[in-house]
């Protein structure tokens, strides 16, 4: 007869074994990434420890493969604790080079599982093939006809690949550096090839007086995080509607070029005008031009500007010989956009 004994039966009550159970170590991570316009990325990794009964500590590091073959890590976002039954996502969320490797590492800190509690994920970022365009530009056009008199400013970013999102100041003035108007002033998003009014009417200013607008427009996600991209649109009204003067300039870098363009808008006045446009570069005069406006046209005038160097335009205008209006663009500092993010199509010349 075989006869069967617990393990108390022989050591006795006093010497029971505990019995010990594993915390759960189980967050769960997730990635994607978005290409920017010039086929770089948006990297967006989400660690959620809320299922977990351990504290865990998390980092981003990205990964490069020389030609030899050989990895080079770097670290983007370094060690950071999430407690256990967290409940809250942590996004982490970087503007990253194309063609990369980017990886969360997600390791447990609780004494009995270390070195074998980890968790990973990665994505590479391979934008290449992606659209890349973005080129918005508006209009701003006096309507003298309407009731209320209005300044109509329209962001067009139909040669867009990407959502814009247009920051619009307005001043009271020739310049920027007039008082900024800030019942006029605020941010509206444009999807992209699409042509959208600005949500709020900008009054006519007073016969004789000018009014200026600075929209920043910035190249959105699909998600609303922005991307890398800007562009800085200056823009001057000189209206006086009982007279039928109407005349705006607009100013902005050339996509793709080392150069600014200037509209000049004369198609809602009666009369003819010159404008006279003097380029400043590092507060020297480095050019001249003129253009007759006729009547009901608009014209384009284009500067050469280097990357880095800091510029300006001083415009005038006058009817027969005699100066109505005159003023200067903000100094800037130049920074050309890569050619990669110009449409195919260009912009006609007037």
């Amino acid at each position: 007869m075989v006869s069967a004994y617990s393990l108390n039966d022989v050591f006795g009550a006093a010497h029971a074994f505990p019995v010990t159970t594993c915390p759960d170590f189980s967050p769960s991570t997730s990635t994607s990434f978005e290409c920017g316009v010039d086929n770089d990325a948006a990297v967006s990794f989400t660690v959620n420890n809320s299922d977990s009964e351990v504290d865990v500590r998390y980092k981003l590091v990205a990964i490069e493969k020389g030609m030899n073959g050989v990895e080079t890590e770097t670290t983007i976002e370094d060690w950071s604790t999430l407690p256990a039954g967290f409940d809250k996502e942590i996004s982490i969320t970087k503007d990253g080079e194309k063609r990369m490797t980017y990886e969360i590492r997600v390791e447990s800190l609780h004494p009995d599982q270390s070195g074998w509690g980890s968790a990973e994920e990665e994505v590479y970022t391979d934008c290449e093939g992606e659209p890349t365009a973005f080129d918005p530009i508006v209009t701003l056009v006096a309507q003298c006809g309407a009731d209320p008199k209005i300044v109509e400013l329209t962001f067009d970013n139909s040669r867009s690949d990407f959502h814009a999102s247009f920051q619009v100041d307005v001043f009271d003035g020739s310049t920027t550096s007039a008082a900024k108007l800030d019942a006029l002033s605020t941010t509206q998003e444009v999807g992209e090839g699409s042509t959208d009014p600005y949500l709020i009417d900008i009054p006519i200013p007073d016969p004789g007086k000018m009014i200026s607008v600075e929209i920043l427009a910035t190249a959105l996600s699909t998600g609303g995080k922005s991307i890398t991209a800007s562009k800085v649109i200056e823009s001057t009204m000189a209206i006086s509607c009982p007279y039928d003067f109407n005349f705006g300039l607009t100013v902005t870098p050339n996509c793709g070029s080392e150069s600014v363009r200037l509209v000049l808008n004369n198609e809602k006045s009666v009369w003819n005008s010159m404008a006279t446009m003097v380029l400043y570069i590092d507060g020297e005069l480095s050019n001249t031009k003129e253009l007759l406006l006729d009547a009901g046209t608009q014209k384009a005038a284009n500067f050469e500007v280097k990357n880095g160097e800091e510029w300006y335009v001083a415009w005038a205008l006058s009817v027969s010989g005699t100066t109505y209006y005159s003023s200067e663009t903000e100094p800037r500092v130049f920074a050309p956009s890569p050619a990669s993010s110009c449409p195919t199509t260009v912009l006609p010349p007037g």
